[in-house]
């Protein structure tokens, strides 16, 4: 049996996530295709960490597998 589980960010995922995120093939799924610069990513990276139910996950099961962002959707907002 796979034991996968998320874990929120935490400071010291940033670095990781700072690499992944300017992966080639990372950055071409980005709203934002560009090279993020560190100094950039750990500002926006520190803000993450700010909000009281966290948005953005560590995705693991013996071995980290990536990161994945929840959004909260309205209620009443339509489905795709």
């Amino acid at each position: 049996m796979i034991n996968l589980k998320f874990t929120p960010f935490v400071r010291s995922d940033c670095l990781n996530v700072f690499h992944w995120r300017n992966r080639n093939n990372i950055r071409q799924s980005m709203k934002n295709v560009d090279r993020i610069e560190y100094q950039e990513h750990c500002k926006w990276f520190s803000k993450q960490l700010t909000f009281v139910e966290p948005r953005n996950w560590i995705y693991k099961n013996e071995k980290i597998l990536g990161v994945c962002y929840f959004k909260e959707c309205e209620a009443n907002a339509n489905a795709i």
